[in-house]
């Protein structure tokens, strides 16, 4: 008698179903393992007798042959190893395997095995979930640590265990269902206004939760904007950046406030849904992101309060870091960055070849990998926020000393960062240090509020909690534009052409200004009459390409989304203007 028991293995975002095949007969000892395994899964073996009588079971005896099927896909890791190992139990239990038949057949089992039973995590637990769902089984058996990560799938059920002992218990006991009850996830919609008051009061609570891993960037207090002096210009692009998903990169000197305007991006963007979490939990599950058991697990901690993912990966990192690859072919920082944001510190210090592989992910918002005769996509819908300085020294050039080497040196510098690439971001922004009249007026304007605490809370904290409040609120309003006119324009195409409605390239069904294509500019940005006229003299002027054409138009409709305007005015392309590059070495041709 053949025992079959399911499973499955992550394969990019989707899972792969794997059917787990034990044919126990009598004769010599022997195992085989067959259907394409790797190391991982051919090690198995050891473990899994160890498990079997720690678990007071014996190995079968005789001829074994276990098959993973299909056997044309590479099996990896240790995800198979309970089910090998219930699949050898029942080879010893037929009568039991036979009664549970209806129940297994709709049932996957997943988990590695330490030598004593236990059964420990594995990776891409969320991603094996929906396909699960999606193939219409019921119930999934795996570790304890990972059952609130799959309860956030809807409509299958999930069985922890502890060991190896507990699945065969389980099984005795006639595989009974645990209720349906998953963590209170309450879903955002990115196109619904949230209880902004609501976040508020959770805002302190997020603050007390510690930061984990190094590309992970801690929250900057309630009101980030209150940290940074001045700079009202590159605050306006990072609320423009934030209301339409536009890629900025900001030049300036050291200590102008770069990096501080980047952590504050994640208290701008609206909250995620909760199609956007399961999204980001499942890229973070295949690299084992949620494989820690301890309650304050920071990753399904963010994905309770909604939190947008922030990478900052460092200045060192490979194309393979950046964009995934590798043996298994992993996701990379773009990925991880996705629907969230991907800062780009010290933007010239990246090797060359790793810039000019960006463009692709930056363009299309998603990242193709090809490995071993299989090809895997991961998205990469991720803001992208890069800084770095005018020159080595980090000072722009002084225009008075007329230094020749001096600008030499910073258009060298400039230079590294390729016109393709330059051109991908929407907006730039040009910084310079803080004037000293500006800090002269903080330090001079701290004596006069200093009253006492009770009068101060009272009067000057609801203004400033009001003002962030509104900023935030005229973000989300401005993405409920964005959000209406795109499906107002999808649904005019599925009435006109069936199912086949326009969508950005890359990105899915279009939500933001930014993922428009050039053929939805000209079809959904609606332009005051004197539009066309202010952008031809733009482009003569700054001799802009038709691609900074067509950015300069999203985020000029955006601007106009912010304010609430139905039509594009040549006020918001001059606006949109000011965030072209001035002072930088090549103009965006």
């Amino acid at each position: 008698m053949i025992i079959q028991i399911w499973s499955a293995t992550p394969t990019g975002m989707h899972g792969t179903l794997i059917q787990v095949e034990v044919h126990a007969t009598g004769g010599l000892p022997r195992f085989y393992l067959v259907g394409l395994p790797d190391r991982t899964v051919n090690e198995s073996r050891e473990r899994i007798e160890s498990a079997l009588k720690s678990s007071a079971t014996q190995f079968p005896r005789g001829r074994v042959i276990v098959n993973l099927a299909p056997a044309d896909v590479q099996k990896e890791g240790s995800t198979f190893d309970l089910p090998i190992a219930v699949g050898l139990y029942g080879a010893s239990h037929k009568e039991l395997i036979d009664r549970l038949a209806p129940v297994l057949s709709k049932t996957a089992f997943i988990g590695e095995l330490g030598l004593s039973g236990e059964c420990r995590s594995v990776r891409g637990v969320l991603p094996i979930c929906l396909e699960l769902k999606k193939r219409g089984f019921e119930c999934l058996v795996l570790p304890r640590q990972h059952v609130e990560e799959a309860r956030l799938v809807e409509g299958l059920h999930v069985k922890g265990i502890d060991s190896l002992r507990d699945a065969f218990d389980w099984l005795h006991e006639g595989c009974p269902l645990e209720s349906r009850t998953g963590p209170n996830l309450r879903e955002t919609s990115s196109g619904t206004l949230p209880n902004v008051g609501e976040s508020k009061v959770n805002a302190s609570k997020d603050n007390a939760i510690k930061n984990g891993a190094s590309s992970r960037i801690p929250l900057v207090g309630n009101h980030p904007f209150e940290s940074i002096v001045g700079q009202d210009l590159a605050k306006r692009a990072m609320i423009i950046a934030a209301a339409g998903h536009h890629h900025a990169l900001m030049v300036g000197p050291p200590g102008c406030g770069k990096t501080l305007l980047a952590k504050s991006m994640i208290h701008l963007l609206p909250p995620l849904s909760m199609e956007e979490r399961l999204e980001v939990m499942s890229i973070h599950s295949l690299v084992g992101a949620f494989k820690r058991s301890d309650e304050d697990s920071e990753g399904l901690t963010d994905v309770r309060r909604s939190t947008r993912p922030f990478r900052a990966p460092h200045t060192t990192a490979t194309i393979v870091g950046l964009l995934g690859g590798g043996a298994k072919a992993a996701p990379g920082e773009c990925s991880l960055a996705h629907h969230g944001v991907l800062f780009l510190d010290e933007l010239a210090e990246f090797k060359r070849g790793v810039l000019e592989a960006l463009r692709q992910p930056i363009e299309q918002r998603v990242v193709t990998l090809t490995r071993q005769k299989r090809t895997v996509e991961y998205p990469a819908n991720a803001l992208v926020l890069a800084a770095m300085n005018p020159s080595p020294e980090g000072q722009w050039p002084d225009p008075m000393l007329q230094d020749i080497a001096q600008e030499r040196k910073a258009r060298s510098y400039q230079e590294k960062i390729s016109g393709p690439l330059r051109d991908r971001f929407d907006l730039f922004v040009e910084m310079d240090r803080v004037s000293s009249q500006e800090v002269q007026a903080l330090e001079v304007q701290e004596p006069q509020e200093v009253q006492t605490l009770e009068v101060q809370l009272q009067q000057d904290a609801p203004d400033k909690d009001m003002d962030f409040e509104k900023l935030r609120v005229q973000i989300l309003e401005a993405r409920n534009r964005q959000a209406h006119r795109f499906k107002s324009k999808q649904s005019g195409d599925q009435q006109t052409h069936g199912q086949r409605g326009e969508r950005a390239s890359g990105s899915g069904i279009l939500a933001t200004n930014s993922t428009m294509s050039a053929s939805q500019v000209k079809s959904l940005i609606k332009k005051h009459r004197d539009v066309d006229k202010v952008l031809h003299q733009a482009m003569s002027t700054f001799g802009l390409s038709m691609r900074a054409r067509h950015r300069l138009l999203k985020v000029a409709q955006t601007i106009a989304d912010l304010e609430e305007s139905d039509q594009v005015t040549p006020y918001h392309v001059a606006e949109a203007l000011m965030f072209r590059a001035k002072r930088m070495a090549k103009s965006d041709r």
